[in-house]
């Protein structure tokens, strides 16, 4: 029993280790999963929110950091690499006082190009 408890407390010493992290890695923003955003969140958040797709301006309210799992696909048309998936992704989450939010997803970069 307390073998599982130990592996726990390392996976998240590890969590956030990479969130501590976080400047050192590519920051991205993806607006365009703004509905599915909407859609996991089960019609819950009343008045629905927006996209807030100012970086940081100061202004925000409450900010969260936590992982996710995702799947991602190439930005770059030209490339061949179909998507890929990645186990833990860290992102930081800002939410505005106009009913507004938004995201950075760090670390995630296509293997074969790059971008």
């Amino acid at each position: 029993m307390g073998l599982g408890k130990n592996n726990n407390r390392s996976k998240w010493k590890r969590n956030n280790a990479k969130l501590k992290n976080k400047d050192k890695l590519a920051v991205y923003t993806y607006p365009s999963l703004h509905d599915d955003v909407l859609e996991a969140s089960g019609g819950t958040i009343s008045p629905t929110p927006y996209f807030n797709e100012v970086e940081d301006d100061g202004t925000s309210i409450r900010e969260y950091d936590t992982n996710i799992m995702g799947r991602f696909q190439c930005s770059d048309q030209n490339c061949s690499q179909p998507g890929w998936g990645s186990g833990v992704v860290a992102i930081h989450i800002r939410q505005f006082d106009d009913n507004s939010y938004n995201a950075d997803v760090f670390g995630q970069r296509c293997k074969r190009c790059t971008s």
